[in-house]
């Protein structure tokens, strides 16, 4: 059996379709706040964490925010509780630091909710940030555009597939999810 899921990350009818925020505007002041959710497995070398760290709050300085909630992935979690904090606190935005893995698992708990996802590339493929834009070598751009950047929807699909005959509720024996941009019908 297959089944397939769509869902969107909330964007006004009128916005337009871009990454880039305008830089004549001055920085939204944060009401909720900002997250940063870190896949500490992508910085492996001596100094790596910290050093990205140290550019994440820079770049926050200079938009005059506060420094965000700094959250980490586990083996466990890959994301999935550090996005449910994100959503139940109320926060403005959740801007993750990791892989297409990474991104796709706090995506997920992000659906259907207010919270919008900003991507800060820190893997080695990086497909969905290379498909939207997003600097690969600039954190601060990333961050600029993860904060203040016009929204876009993304389609997030699920497929389970029950190769046991058990019902639909038992466990599936294969699981797959991504994520892309919303494909328009003509």
């Amino acid at each position: 059996m297959t089944s397939t899921l769509m869902a969107a990350f909330p964007v006004p009818a009128q916005a337009p379709r871009t990454l880039l925020p305008d830089p004549r505007q001055a920085s939204p002041a944060p009401a909720g706040g900002r997250e940063a959710v870190v896949n500490p497995a992508k910085f492996q070398r001596t100094g790596e964490l910290s050093r990205f760290r140290a550019e994440v709050d820079d770049a926050f300085a200079e938009l005059r925010w506060s420094s965000p909630l700094w959250l980490f992935t586990t083996a466990a979690t890959c994301g999935t509780d550090q996005a449910q904090e994100a959503v139940a606190a109320g926060l403005d935005v959740v801007l993750v630091a990791g892989g297409d893995g990474t991104i796709c698992t706090v995506a997920k708990e992000l659906a259907g909710s207010a919270v919008p996802l900003g991507i800060l590339p820190a893997g080695t493929g990086n497909l969905l940030a290379r498909n939207l834009g997003v600097p690969l070598g600039g954190v601060a751009a990333a961050v600029r555009i993860g904060g203040q950047g016009t929204d876009c929807r993304l389609d997030i699909g699920r497929l389970e597939l029950d190769r046991t005959g058990r019902a639909p509720t038992g466990r599936p024996s294969r699981s797959w999810s991504w994520l892309g941009p919303v494909s328009t019908p003509p």
